[in-house]
């Protein structure tokens, strides 16, 4: 998968020494490959592992400027009739805030989805990301999305992030696209 990021905006208040940020444009790009062990054609359970890579191509105070990733693991367990439980954990690798420096992070999600139609899905989920940056919080962020599958390769979303934690981003609307080769 290929995530484009065409328009992204970003205000922030001041912190760890740095000064407040009100800044919009293109955003960094993410290369992501997922595999499914097992389960992407039906049974009661599935497996995937994903493995990607930020590059930094977006404009000043919306990319890190370093390149960053990391690997998940996701579970997905099928419940009766049309609702899904999915459980998804990794390591990332994060440049630090205050300086040229690398840590280590450990994103975590559970999520509860439920298809109305075979094209039409909703999805409700927390996540959490836990940092060894020196200083840091960790953020926690509850999300709801619409999901429509425009074919059985090609699905559209759209839906909202809502931060719970201080550290997190106040909310964060989104949209998106995706196609499985």
């Amino acid at each position: 998968q290929l995530f484009i990021r065409p328009f992204q905006r970003l205000a922030t208040p001041a912190a760890f020494g740095l000064p407040a940020v009100d800044a919009f444009g293109f955003g960094d790009m993410r290369v992501l490959f997922k595999e499914n062990l097992w389960g992407n054609e039906g049974g009661p359970t599935a497996f995937s592992l994903t493995q990607y890579l930020d590059i930094p191509a977006g404009r000043p105070n919306l990319s890190t400027g370093a390149t960053e990733g990391g690997a998940t693991g996701a579970f997905l367990i099928r419940l009766p009739g049309k609702t899904y439980i999915g459980l998804e954990s990794g390591l990332e690798w994060r440049k630090d805030i205050a300086d040229d420096r690398y840590h280590v992070e450990v994103p975590a999600s559970a999520s509860l989805a439920y298809s109305f139609t075979k094209e039409l899905s909703a999805k409700a989920e927390f996540a959490a990301v836990f940092s060894a940056e020196p200083g840091a919080q960790w953020v926690g962020v509850a999300s709801f999305a619409a999901l429509y599958g425009l074919s059985d390769d090609v699905q559209f979303d759209c839906g909202v992030n809502i931060g719970l934690t201080p550290a997190a981003n106040d909310w964060n609307p989104f949209l998106g696209l995706a196609k499985r080769f």
